[in-house]
């Protein structure tokens, strides 16, 4: 079996197997996007797949479904009957008497390029009361928590050409969004020193010989129930970039060791 969660990134699920497209194709008409290797480019790596629910309007269970017949197995108990919640800032804000500035993405994409910096920097020169209108041909769930955590609330109107998402600015500054984590290249043996001063705040993880995507999953879950005052080293077989990208706006400090047959990460708050 092919282990995945409510987290793992589309893409992911595309490299472990090659008939996911067309399999996730069958749950909505939405998914039929992923066909085309421009949109796959540019959006599979950002969706996780309780985002993909959210844009399709389904369950993370029926991603569980479609994806049985080619040997995934779903590792998120919790939630298997439900996508994960990301309308914690959504709110109907009133659109008259507001400055609405107006980016339409679909171009961008149709090109696979991905819009992700424009986006943010369009974020960016926001002021509060203010309006940036992303218009896409889906609903950009990725950037509700994104934009959120800086600030802003959204409102989805879909039209039958493209759906337009509404982000106003409500906070005064906008935080600084790191848009990826710097991780700190040491010697391994610098990286045994410091491991060995921790004690019992030192939990560790060997993920080596575990098949894509599971690694993803197994440092996920460790880091989510990882103590606050604990440390986390993990053994692996590559540097995790993706996992970087999806870390970008938690406070964890990493520092890697690379050796001739594994890679060793110490994850730190």
């Amino acid at each position: 079996m092919i282990p995945f969660s409510s987290r793992t990134r589309i893409s992911e699920l595309i490299r472990a197997h090659s008939g996911v497209v067309d399999a996730i194709a069958t749950i909505h008409p939405v998914f039929n996007k992923l066909k085309n290797p421009l949109l796959r480019k540019v959006l599979a790596p950002r969706v996780s797949v309780s985002d993909a629910a959210r844009i399709g309007q389904v369950t993370v269970s029926d991603f569980e479904l479609a994806l049985k017949p080619l040997g995934f197995e779903l590792h998120d108990p919790e939630i298997v009957g439900a996508a994960e919640s990301s309308s914690a800032n959504s709110t109907d804000f009133s659109l008259e008497h507001r400055s609405i500035r107006v980016l339409d993405v679909r171009p961008m994409l149709s090109k696979g390029v991905d819009p992700f910096r424009e986006i943010m920097q369009a974020a960016s020169d926001i002021q509060p009361g203010e309006v940036l209108c992303i218009v896409a041909p889906f609903e950009p769930v990725p950037l509700f928590k994104k934009l959120g955590s800086n600030g802003f609330v959204y409102r989805v109107i879909r039209e039958a050409s493209a759906i337009s998402t509404y982000f106003l600015r409500v906070e005064a500054e906008m935080p600084t969004v790191q848009a990826e984590v710097k991780p700190e290249y040491v010697s391994y043996e610098a990286l045994c020193e410091l491991s060995d001063t921790l004690g019992s705040r030192l939990q560790t993880l060997d993920v080596s010989t575990l098949e894509m995507p599971m690694p993803m999953v197994m440092i996920q879950q460790a880091l989510q129930k990882l103590p606050e005052q604990s440390v986390l080293m993990v053994k692996h077989h590559r540097v995790p970039h993706l996992l970087f990208e999806q870390l970008a706006t938690e406070a964890w400090r990493i520092r890697i060791a690379e050796t001739p047959s594994n890679v060793h990460l110490l994850f730190s708050r």
